[in-house]
């Protein structure tokens, strides 16, 4: 895209991905939606460090 056209892109069948990048975008002017954010990426967080966790005990 030309600049000034700004383009955020999600991969087909990403439906949950765009609805994330919209309430991302929203939470910049709403308190509550950027704190269910946040709370909602930390618990990713943690389900993938529990995950890379499982991975390098079954390693071991």
């Amino acid at each position: 895209m030309p600049g000034g056209v700004p383009v955020a892109t999600v991969a087909l069948d990403g439906a949950k991905n765009a609805g994330l990048l919209a309430l991302q975008i929203l939470s910049v002017g709403n308190k509550s939606v950027q704190e269910k954010m946040i709370t909602y990426k930390e618990s990713l967080k943690e389900a993938v460090l529990a995950k890379v966790k499982k991975v390098a005990e079954n390693r071991a």
